[in-house]
């Protein structure tokens, strides 16, 4: 069961990192700002394309490195049975 959940992580973190690529690495945020008059301000984060690729390329190695380390373990399992 225990590799279930593994897969299942490692599913999950597939899906952040798909949904981060969609960002292109940046965000737009709306902070309230003022006190007597209260205003809405646009903050944009951007991370910058290179450091955004190899972010994204990293953890789409680790994902494949762990995927790799359980497929052999459940193999080494059902070899086992």
């Amino acid at each position: 069961m225990r590799l279930e959940n593994q897969k299942s992580y490692l599913k999950d973190l597939e899906q952040s990192i798909d949904d981060f690529e969609k960002t292109g690495g940046k965000k737009v945020w709306m902070n309230q700002v003022g006190v007597n008059t209260p205003e809405m301000e646009k903050e944009t984060w951007e991370m910058g394309k290179e450091k955004f690729e190899e972010t994204i390329q990293e953890a789409r190695d680790f994902i494949r490195e762990k995927r790799e380390i359980v497929e052999k373990a459940e193999q080494q399992l059902t070899g086992a049975q």
